[in-house]
């Protein structure tokens, strides 16, 4: 697999929701995959140190789960290439559509 350089820069508002206090945001922890979900809480609490990765046991906290909402504007990136480096930006005022900048 070949590795890229890349620098991203995103404009845009976000909001954060905690989904147990927030009505409008309770369904999207519905929307999370299942063990994705069950990664939200579990035995020992992040961070602990572990003797052996089977320690761990999955137990859903729902309020562990926080919403970030991103209304995105823009979205700027720049590939550091070996032989040429390229930079793009893609607003949602252009529909998207991109166009190419000097890097």
């Amino acid at each position: 697999m070949k590795k890229l350089a890349l620098a991203i820069a995103v404009t845009g508002a976000m909001a954060a929701h905690m989904t147990h206090a927030d009505p409008a945001a309770a369904p999207m922890v519905t929307q999370v995959p299942g063990l994705a979900r069950a990664a939200y809480g579990g035995t020992p609490p992040p961070g602990t140190a572990l003797a052996d990765p089977g320690e761990w046991r999955a137990a859903p906290v729902i309020s562990r789960h926080l919403a970030l909402l991103c209304d995105l504007s823009e979205l700027e990136v720049l590939h550091l290439g070996a032989d040429l480096h390229r930079r793009a930006v893609f607003a949602a005022r252009d529909g998207w559509a991109g166009r190419w900048l000097a890097p």
